[in-house]
């Protein structure tokens, strides 16, 4: 997102991923937040990948697993996940599979599934026609692009690796 703020009254317009490819400034998600009270959790998911936690705090959110799981994956979002996560009860409100925001029956209590898709998932890139394999009706599409870029670009390793925290797990 950059820090252009577009004339999003009408919902059906109202993008769900506002954290890729680039982050907007703070100001930019506050004044977002402010316009659009139905994008609280767009930002709040934003401020998790981007350590916004000032902002995430005044947002007044519902523990939400897929912001929690997205300030798991990203080194900035440390403060936010704690927050969560010390909450004796979490909800499932942001879906990435439909790419929608679910307030009015929101599932709980609900648990880190990894069923969302984390920020450092979204660089990779596949050009066409080659991405078509990659979009699958079951897969995570947030970016809403079909994964297309004009080089293929593979994910980091990295990512891929056990670290403490999750061998903590096993």
């Amino acid at each position: 997102m950059s820090n252009m703020i577009p004339d999003l009254d009408n919902p059906v317009f109202q993008p769900y991923c506002i954290w890729y490819p680039d982050f907007a400034d703070e100001a930019t998600y506050r004044e977002v937040a402010r316009r659009y009270p139905s994008m609280r959790y767009q930002v709040g998911r934003a401020c998790a990948a981007a350590g916004y936690t000032d902002l995430y705090t005044k947002l007044d959110l519902l523990p939400d697993t897929s912001i929690a799981e997205e300030a798991r994956e990203s080194k900035e979002g440390a403060e936010i996940y704690q927050i969560i996560m010390s909450e004796p009860q979490r909800y499932a409100i942001m879906n990435d599979f439909t790419r929608s925001i679910d307030l009015e029956t929101p599932r709980t209590p609900a648990f880190l599934s990894g069923d969302m898709k984390p920020r450092w998932r979204l660089d990779q890139r596949v050009p066409p026609p080659e991405n078509l394999p990659y979009t699958t009706p079951d897969d995570i599409d947030i970016e809403e692009d079909g994964f297309i870029g004009i080089e293929k670009k593979e994910l980091d390793d990295s990512h891929f690796e056990l670290g403490p925290e999750g061998a903590k797990l096993l």
